[in-house]
């Protein structure tokens, strides 16, 4: 399904569920349907601006909320404590990040976490919500100079 049909179908989701589309929530969710990497709200104020919209930035954070609250997207925070978001896609994923270039790319594990979360839960009595694994080392471009 390419991107065109997935805003379309998530546009018609939301006006489903009673909520108004605005041309800065349909071109958030079109930046993030077309971005693989994280973002922050700077990161799609500046996108935003590109497109000829102007939002002020309140208006960048609450839509953000929204669809957090949508289940659309999620909060990614890296050890520089900046809050990123990403759509939520479909299977389980980690990032890989470059600490020279920042580039950041999405790996799935062989084996995702699910039977630990469930040693840490039945061990330490912890329900666990999400859990954000991360790893950081030199992306092959930046290796080679």
């Amino acid at each position: 399904m390419n991107m065109s049909n997935n805003l379309h179908i998530l546009l018609s989701s939301l006006r489903q569920k009673g909520h108004k589309i605005t041309s800065v929530r349909e071109a958030v969710l079109e930046i993030f349907l077309k971005e693989e990497r994280p973002l922050a709200a700077a990161d799609v104020l500046i996108r935003l601006k590109r497109r000829g919209l102007i939002p002020h930035k309140t208006t960048v954070y609450r839509e953000l909320e929204f669809l957090l609250d949508q289940k659309l997207l999620r909060e990614v925070v890296f050890d520089d404590g900046q809050i990123r978001y990403e759509r939520l896609g479909e299977g389980h994923y980690h990032h890989l990040i470059c600490l020279s270039c920042k580039k950041v790319a999405k790996i799935e594990l062989a084996d995702d976490l699910e039977k630990e979360e469930k040693t840490i839960e039945r061990k330490m009595k912890f329900k666990v919500k999400r859990h954000s694994l991360e790893f950081y080392g030199v992306c092959a471009n930046c290796d080679k100079r």
